[in-house]
């Protein structure tokens, strides 16, 4: 029984190893893990004390670097120690990120070997519209679902707000 079970459900998503369904369907898996681990991420951290920090450590950057240009010796000194405390700050929110990568790494592990197991060593289920030079115009599962991912989570961060601009303290 579990035998012509699983050989239906083998039957049923073989149009999945091909494109144009392959292309669409990791497209949208990337997608679809890339919301659900950002939503994880924004939920167990607090963004704004996120956003708070990166920029204090981005206005202490420049700040060293406006002192170390005047050459004034107090001055660095004062702005040294100022980066050190927001690197420290950063660091916690890091962390604190690095906590919420604990909660989806093992899912996404176990996607991995799925795909891994369904797609084999299958080559040609994204086609590049050009030739690039790391990798050919046919793309194997995995080429593909990092390219979409990484596209995915630039997008999600941006979406649910954990990405931002930081502007020059003038």
């Amino acid at each position: 029984m579990i035998d012509l079970l699983s050989g239906l459900v083998a039957q049923s998503m073989d149009f999945l190893k091909d494109p144009p369904a392959s292309t669409i369907f990791l497209m949208v898996l990337a997608f679809a893990i890339s919301a659900l681990t950002t939503y994880i991420t924004k939920r167990y951290m607090n963004v704004e004390e996120y956003r708070k920090s990166m920029e204090e450590s981005s206005h202490a950057q420049q700040e060293l670097m406006a002192a170390i240009k005047t050459g004034n010796q107090r001055r660095t000194q004062k702005a040294q120690q100022r980066q050190k405390d927001a690197q420290q700050i950063q660091m916690k929110h890091s962390n604190a990120m690095t906590k919420t990568t604990m909660y989806t790494i093992i899912p996404i592990m176990i996607m991995w070997q799925i795909l891994g197991r369904f797609y084999g060593t299958s080559t040609g289920v994204a086609w590049m519209p050009f030739d690039p030079i790391f990798f050919g115009i046919k793309l194997n599962y995995a080429t593909w679902y990092i390219i979409c991912s990484l596209t995915a989570s630039l997008i999600m961060r941006r979406v649910f707000g954990i990405s931002f601009e930081i502007e020059p303290k003038t």
